[in-house]
């Protein structure tokens, strides 16, 4: 045999053997996708590029072992990618009861407990709730909640009075919560003449928890009968775990 013809036998069995061994490898090659420990098998791919779902640590992976936002995990309809904010609690997720106290924002809407309605006085934060005529002598007693900070709660009640009676108006407002600071203003909404008079109480010691009191006398020889609104307010802090309790005592002789 010409010796053209052994050299050229040579190069192909040593091609062969490199191909071989190439097979053979598992993570050295740029592609794999032999079968192989490093091909489309689901092996161990540490190349630069692979197309398997196994442990990738190349450049390059088409799925490798990122977020999965599409998984249910805890089964409750909703996962990550439709705004799931935990995917381990069925009770949280887009939609859901937010009515409750408990400290999480069930709806993921960025907010935690802003559906809370175990206050049944609410809504009253534009217009008050009526307590009615407390008449010539009252002592109305209620226990309300400031949730959000940004509440109020206004309580409207009609005072008759007199020319020469003595006139007197208690608001106590105790229980405030002992990380929050709530204010008070007492306001004739509506006189005898109908009209509107503005704030003639207020009170805010500005310090954390305990009681506030707001005192009215009205007027000697003056008839302040009418429409008073008491508002509660917060000036730092609130809770939904906490209520607070207003009393309001009226005496007219």
């Amino acid at each position: 045999m010409a010796l053209s013809s052994l050299l050229f036998l040579s190069l192909i069995a040593c091609l062969e053997k490199d191909q071989r061994g190439l097979g053979d490898s598992a993570d050295t090659a740029l592609s794999d996708a032999d079968g192989g420990p490093g091909g489309a098998d689901g092996g161990d791919d540490t190349g630069w590029w692979n197309e398997d779902s196994g442990d990738d640590t190349g450049w390059w992976s088409d799925s490798g072992s990122g977020d999965n936002g599409g998984a249910d995990n805890d089964d409750d309809g909703w996962t990550v990618d439709d705004g799931d904010c935990d995917d381990g609690d069925a009770a949280i997720h887009p939609g859901a009861d937010e009515s409750g106290c408990d400290g999480d924002d069930d709806d993921c809407d960025g907010e935690i407990d802003e559906g809370f309605d175990g206050d049944e006085y609410e809504p009253n934060d534009v217009d008050g709730y009526s307590l009615g005529d407390m008449g010539d002598e009252g002592d109305e007693v209620l226990i309300s909640w400031l949730w959000p900070q940004t509440d109020e709660d206004r309580f409207l009640f009609y005072v008759e009075d007199g020319d020469w009676s003595w006139f007197d108006i208690e608001i106590w407002l105790y229980d405030v919560p002992e990380d929050a600071d709530y204010g008070m203003e007492l306001r004739l909404v509506e006189d005898i003449d109908g009209d509107y008079i503005g704030v003639v109480g207020s009170a805010d010691d500005r310090s954390d928890g305990g009681d506030e009191l707001v005192e009215y006398g009205g007027s000697t020889g003056f008839d302040d009968s009418g429409w008073y609104e008491v508002v509660i307010y917060s000036t730092d802090g609130a809770s939904c775990d906490d209520p607070y309790t207003l009393q309001v005592l009226v005496g007219s002789w």
